[in-house]
């Protein structure tokens, strides 16, 4: 939206298209706190454009109009500092590692998906995107810089903080696909013949819809099962009756449980607590817990960095993690791969919680 409303601005300098390209950043910083980084990059843009003469007030109406924007849009959290103050420090401890992950383990996780989800084609075309920029920037053609300078300090952000999500890339993969598009849109272009040009599109086209084939199936795979509800499935089937599952949120699993149904008696499922004991969990009857892969990635990560507020939980959880992978025993374990749809491992504590049968 910014990067149209830029354009539309370098194509008819006017107060009101620089109102706009305010109001499109303002509604960028809103949704996300990152989108603060599109107000330098289209005031960089904005001043660039147009004649020496009312570039002032155009910029001031720019800053003007994401003023406004922002004080609409955000009234409620500019009017309580102390939430904003909490919520703001709560993602910040997150993003630079003290709850968790460290660096090495979230740049390895974005890496592993920019390589696994991105195809070369794509690449190679959002390179020659880059490579004729230059000649664009020379021009004066600086909103073109716009997505890349965007993708540029969302990476740089993401390389000082240590969160960890699929998620997290996606604004560098969809940026990376549009400056892809720009890329053999501009190549296609160079040929002087019109067949060339069109031969060089479907190829392009093909090389982008090939690489992507196998992805769609597994998008669907993805979206259309539930390693929770499977588990649950699975449990009904196989472990007595007088089984107990410990959940980490057991609200969650007892909403699937009730949606998807099972092929035999519902296991009870029951909370967690704090802090987590095998030992007492085993007091209280429970003889399975069921916990999501991420949970060991999060507390056993060998770079976790811990700030003082949550030292004593990452200690507890850590300490049973580690118990629970040497004493337990895992009874059924679903492979997942979306944000939705982690995987779910099942593991019997005792003896009393064996399992009747395997995955």
């Amino acid at each position: 939206l910014s990067l149209l409303a830029v354009t539309a601005l370098r194509r008819h300098p006017s107060l009101l298209r620089a109102s706009w390209v305010g109001a499109a950043a303002a509604i960028a910083a809103s949704a996300k706190l990152v989108g603060l980084a599109v107000l330098p990059l289209v005031g960089v843009a904005s001043a660039r454009i147009g004649p020496s003469r009312g570039r002032g007030a155009r910029i001031g109406m720019l800053l003007a109009a994401w003023v406004t924007v922002v004080a609409v849009v955000d009234h409620a959290w500019l009017g309580s500092p102390a939430a904003l103050r909490e919520e703001s420090g709560d993602e910040i401890l997150s993003a630079v590692g003290v709850r968790g992950y460290g660096r090495e383990d979230a740049w390895r996780t974005h890496l592993a998906h920019l390589g696994r989800d991105v195809p070369l084609a794509l690449w190679a075309a959002a390179g020659a995107h880059l490579w004729l920029l230059g000649s664009a920037l020379r021009r004066g053609v600086s909103d073109a810089w716009l997505p890349v300078g965007v993708a540029g300090i969302w990476l740089v952000m993401l390389s000082l903080s240590s969160k960890v999500g699929v998620r997290y890339v996606l604004p560098v993969q969809v940026l990376a696909a549009f400056a892809a598009a720009l890329g053999v849109a501009a190549l296609a272009g160079l040929p002087r013949r019109r067949g060339l040009r069109i031969a060089g599109l479907a190829v392009a086209i093909a090389l982008v819809a090939g690489s992507q084939a196998q992805r769609v199936a597994h998008y669907d795979d993805g979206f259309s099962t539930d390693p929770r509800a499977e588990l649950l499935g699975w449990a009904a089937g196989h472990l007595p009756a007088e089984a107990v599952i410990g959940v980490v949120d057991s609200a969650l699993l007892a909403r699937v449980q009730a949606a998807e149904g099972t092929p035999g008696p519902p296991p009870r499922l029951v909370p967690l607590g704090d802090p987590w004991s095998l030992a007492g969990l085993r007091s209280r009857g429970v003889t399975h817990v069921a916990l999501g892969a991420v949970e060991f990635r999060r507390y056993l990560a060998d770079d976790v960095r811990v700030g003082p507020d949550v030292e004593a939980i990452y200690r507890n959880r850590r300490a049973f993690l580690t118990q629970l992978e040497q004493e337990g025993s895992l009874v059924f374990e679903r492979k997942g791969w979306l944000v939705v749809h982690p995987t779910f491992r099942l593991h019997a504590i005792g003896p009393e919680g064996a399992a009747s049968g395997g995955p």
